[in-house]
Order: C-alpha cells, then structure tokens, then sequence
C-alpha cells in the first residue's frame, strides 16, 4: 500500500469519526446545555452557559459559581426558549467556592414552572449520565459545549486532556480538575481539514465537559457522553488551556445540601464508590 493511499484513508477514517462526533455533540450533549443572558438597558446579552440536570425529583441547572452568585429579585438569569421567548431564572441559588482550590461550582434548583417551559426545548441529563461506566481503555475525547458569548449557537470543541506537568504548572489537583488542551486548531467538521481557528472562550462558562467515545461495533459507531465537569476558567500562558471543575464535587456536595438519593446500577458501584467513599447500595 502506497503511501498517497496511506494518507487518502486516513483522511477518510478522521472524517468518518467527525462526522460521528458531530453528531454525539447534536445528539447527547446539545439538547441538555442552554445559553444563559442577562438583561442590560433592557436588552438581553448573552452571558454564559449551563447544563440542565434531573437529579432524584428535581430539575437544576448546573454551572459555575461566578455565573449565578450575583442573582437576585431585581438582578436575575433568562434562557431563551424562542425568538424574543424568555423565561426568568430566579430560584434557589447555592454554590461551592475554594479561592485556594479553584472551585467554581453552582446551581439553581429550578420551580415547576420553569420546568415545564424549559421542557418544551430541552432535556434534562439524568444521574446514568454523569458517570461513565467501567470498561473503556482507548484514550477519551473530551468535548467541550457550551455558547460563546459573540455568537447564538452552541459550540462544541473536541479536545484532549493535558499531561499531569500541566496540572502541576497551575497547581490543580487531578482529582478535583479537568485540564483541556487550548491549542486555537481544530478540526473543520465540514472540510474536515486541520486548521486554526478562533476558540471564543467568552461564555463557556457554566458549559459542560464532556468524556466521549466512539465504540465500534462491527459496521456502525456506538455513541457515548457523559458529563465530567463544569467550565470555570481559561488560561492563555505557557500551557494554554481550558478548565472545569469535577463534576463529582458538585454531587457530593449536593446529596447533603439537597439531600439528594441516586440510584445507580449495578456497572456503576466501583466508580460510585471511589468517587462518593461510601457503598452506593446505601443510595437509593
């Protein structure tokens, strides 16, 4: 086999594995993530991003601290449901904040209301989602989803993780960080053709990290996402990257502040167990 041949299906491989994750992003990821706005001299401006989640009988919108902290009765978040359709975010608003850790985690527990309008657009992840089951040993694709505040749709990035000595540089803990590459190259999904692009940073915040795999089966793709972490920051220096906050610290902070119960099946138990330091058979 040439070596012309050689590259001519490789070409052909990566764009049959982006057009699967194009549609992963479209499928599994895109219908849980809303872009957030605030309103300024009475106009909406897009502001950031967050995931909705069903976590035991509630609906909660996950995202960063700094998101949602300022919110009050006269100061609130809106998400777009139509053109010029809005509904206001005003709930019960709690949050983790480590100055010396770096968390950034927050989230609003949503009333009814809201539930039922935002029902109507999107849907909201349930707790199967946020763990990923043992048994995949090829090396992640993280996707990175969220809605740059320069433009109205959402945007996915597929990146990999740093090494640990990135880790080390900015002093984040493995455990309680997830650390992207931030390179400004990415793949072009419709010319599938390495080249540099602008990553808008602007707005991700509050969007969702997620770990993907594309499982083969014979002659299709099996599709896989599950939320890992939430964006919190960037970092331009001498390891660009983005940065998000484990998602595990923010369910184990909200099983005591919301009193929440997860029921997990049985491929779960020794993730659950790692992540939580209990039997998850005591979590129904």
């Amino acid at each position: 086999m040439n070596d012309l041949l050689i590259d001519e299906l490789d070409i052909l491989v990566d764009k049959i594995i982006n057009e699967e994750l194009e549609k992963l992003a479209e499928r599994l990821i895109a219908p849980y993530t809303c872009q957030l706005f605030v309103k300024e001299a009475g106009k909406m401006k897009r502001y950031a991003s967050g995931v909705l989640a069903m976590l035991s009988n509630s609906i909660y919108l996950l995202t960063a601290l700094h998101v949602v902290e300022h919110i009050s009765e006269s100061n609130t978040l809106f998400v777009e449901l139509g053109e010029d359709a809005y509904i206001e975010l005003n709930g019960s608003v709690m949050g983790i904040k480590g100055i010396e850790s770096r968390i950034d985690l927050g989230y609003i527990r949503l009333t009814d209301k809201q539930v039922l309008s935002l029902s109507l657009r999107y849907k909201f992840l349930t707790i199967d989602r946020f763990l990923f089951p043992n048994g995949f040993f090829q090396e992640p694709v993280y996707c990175v989803y969220g809605y740059p505040t320069q433009i109205n749709k959402g945007i996915s990035y597929f990146v990999k993780e740093q090494s640990k000595k990135v880790y080390d540089y900015y002093q984040l803990n493995m455990n309680d960080h997830v650390v992207l590459e931030f390179m400004g190259k990415a793949t072009n999904i419709k010319t599938y053709i390495m080249e540099k692009v602008k990553i808008q940073h602007y707005g991700l915040s509050g969007g969702g990290v997620w770990y993907t795999v594309l499982e083969n089966k014979g002659n299709r793709f099996k599709a896989h996402a599950y939320l890992v972490g939430i964006m919190t920051e960037f970092r331009t220096g001498k390891y660009p990257s983005l940065i998000a906050n484990s998602i595990n610290i923010l369910l184990h902070a909200m099983i005591d502040s919301e009193g929440l119960k997860f029921k997990f099946n049985s491929r779960m138990h020794n993730q659950v167990k790692r992540i939580f330091g209990k039997n998850p058979s005591v979590l129904r």
